[in-house]
């Protein structure tokens, strides 16, 4: 069989419009074709580049009478296509590049069930999800899903891509067997690029806009503002630097969480402090080239995007050791908001470099060797 014959169904969510989603898959599926055919099974809402590049198999239907429901049968009916389609076309690899838990978990499954070989993905620190919930309901829920269904997702698969060797050491420590691990970051993708936007005008014009001098220092946040992404070392080690300090500003770009009020009250009364709200990642980097330093609180990530196009850009990177693979590219890591802040203060911070394995085409031949690597294995 010609390598151009080898065929890979992707399993996808039904949604894979937004941004990061569509970012994801196609950003990974464009990697492996023309050597490849894709198939991408499951999505109801994408983008046109996806569906003017790849054969789509629809999954169940967005406007479904009754959405309780649709709820219920969305896992079984997925199954169902899952399943069909790999017994009747037969692809060479069944594979998941996302929701770990219930994806990935039915692509082993399938996989078993078929004889075929899978692929899923480890975006982050899966079984310390459920520390960072609010709510009983929402902590429980998070435990089950990630420690029970994607804990055995991981052991039933034949292959499991992680982001980076802090993640790949702590799986081979709950017991997987290392040589069906791979170590991929994901692939980096810019915006701009894509529009080739001129942006030599890009960091006077957002200093200018929020009224910046430019021998201030500008931190900037770039995200949610939910548990997981550390709102409230966020609010606390800006509130620390906005008391000793007379030439930082703090730029905080995002919406929703369930934190967004607490840290919005936090530093509401600070004049150095700009809320831009959502903005579009087409903007994104005109923000990062205005900044003179990024803060990622996190508590809990895998390999943040923000980190790597900050790093894109040189931006130095503050952060704190989320459990991922952050300390494997970023040298400047605090352990609380204090440490945080006073590295803000006396500016000590380094740029570090953005790694070549996110970026083509060292990240296309690290995908192409894992998917050629499995079609080449002989047969059992």
């Amino acid at each position: 069989m010609s390598r151009s014959n080898n065929s890979i169904a992707v399993l996808t969510i039904p949604d894979i419009s937004d941004y990061n989603s569509e970012r994801v898959n196609y950003g990974i599926c464009s990697k492996l074709t023309p050597e490849f055919d894709v198939t991408l099974l499951g999505p109801e809402q994408t983008s046109d580049r996806i569906t003017n590049t790849f054969d789509i198999k629809r999954g169940v239907k967005r406007d479904f009478r009754n959405k309780w429901l649709r709820r219920l049968l969305l896992v079984p009916l997925t199954f169902y296509l899952l399943y069909t389609y790999v017994r009747c076309e037969r692809p060479d690899i069944v594979a998941s590049f996302g929701n770990l838990p219930v994806n990935g978990l039915l692509c082993a499954i399938v996989s078993k069930l078929t004889r075929s070989d899978s692929v899923v993905r480890v975006t982050s620190d899966f079984t310390n999800l459920w520390r960072h919930q609010t709510g009983v309901g929402s902590t429980v829920g998070c435990f089950v899903k990630n420690n029970i269904l994607g804990a055995l997702s991981v052991r039933l698969a034949d292959n499991v891509i992680v982001l980076g060797p802090v993640m790949e050491e702590k799986l081979q420590t709950r017991g997987i067997d290392s040589s069906k691990l791979w170590a991929i970051p994901q692939p980096l993708h810019i915006e701009c690029e894509d529009k080739q936007v001129d942006e030599s005008s890009a960091s006077p014009a957002v200093r200018t806009e929020l009224d910046i001098p430019d021998e201030d220092q500008l931190v900037l946040f770039v995200g949610y503002f939910k548990r997981s992404k550390g709102p409230k070392r966020l609010g606390r080690t800006i509130r620390y630097v906005m008391e000793r300090s007379t030439d930082t500003h703090a730029v905080i770009v995002g919406s929703s969480g369930e934190y967004e009020r607490y840290v919005k009250q936090t530093l509401q009364k600070y004049d150095q402090v700009h809320f831009t709200g959502w903005v579009p990642h087409d903007r994104l980097s005109a923000y990062f080239q205005s900044a003179d330093v990024l803060l990622h609180p996190s508590n809990s990530e895998g390999l943040p995007n923000v980190v790597l196009e900050a790093l894109h850009y040189s931006v130095p990177v503050v952060a704190t050791d989320s459990g991922g693979e952050v300390p494997v590219y970023v040298s400047n890591i605090g352990a609380d908001c204090q440490e945080l802040g006073e590295m803000l203060l006396k500016r000590c911070y380094h740029t570090d470099p953005c790694p070549g394995t996110v970026q083509d085409p060292q990240n296309r031949r690290l995908y192409q060797d894992l998917f050629d690597s499995i079609v080449s294995k002989p047969s059992e």
